[in-house]
């Protein structure tokens, strides 16, 4: 009985973790990576992506906010 109770949380906690992996780019939006706030990288491909949980933040951004540097 406690081993089916371990093996039970075991694999709930597996699955939280799989999900804090995993996050999605729309078409519209872009993706900002911070490791330990500071910028690692930036996505820009919509699809399915992952990240380190608990060590990188993805903050979203709609893609039609872009800086520009004209004149």
């Amino acid at each position: 009985m406690n081993l089916k109770i371990v093996a039970g949380a075991l694999v709930g906690l597996l699955i939280i973790i799989g999900m804090m992996c995993a996050y999605t780019v729309d078409e519209t939006e872009q993706v900002v990576i911070t490791r330990f706030s500071k910028v690692d990288r930036t996505i820009k491909d919509p699809g399915l992506h992952f990240k380190f949980p608990l060590v990188e933040r993805a903050i979203f951004y709609p893609r039609n906010l872009q800086e520009w540097d004209g004149d």
